[in-house]
């Protein structure tokens, strides 16, 4: 499952996480979000995980200024997935609120 939301500084409560994902019904999970001017060490990424519970794991995280992406799997797919990379890189000149 892949998706990805504009939060524009909405912080959801975890249950409403439920009215955009499906959790359980998939294998791999990578959510992407922008607008994350509330996170603070790790936030949303915790939140994420409480929500998943124990069966999903993280498999890789991104983030650059308030934009995220978090891949998770299901616990029995750990060992399947293998040289996961990324790279970050800014597309556009800084502008006056420091984002490039």
């Amino acid at each position: 499952w892949c998706g990805t939301w504009n939060m524009g500084g909405y912080r959801p409560d975890p249950p409403e996480l439920g009215n955009w994902i499906k959790k359980d019904v998939y294998d791999i999970y990578a959510i992407a979000v922008q607008g994350l001017e509330w996170q603070q060490d790790g936030e949303w990424s915790a939140m994420l995980q409480r929500f998943f519970g124990t069966e999903y794991l993280v498999v890789a995280t991104m983030a650059m200024w308030d934009i995220s992406l978090i891949v998770l799997t299901r616990k029995k797919n750990l060992l399947k997935i293998t040289n996961v990379e990324g790279h970050l890189r800014s597309t556009r000149l800084a502008t006056t609120n420091g984002k490039g």
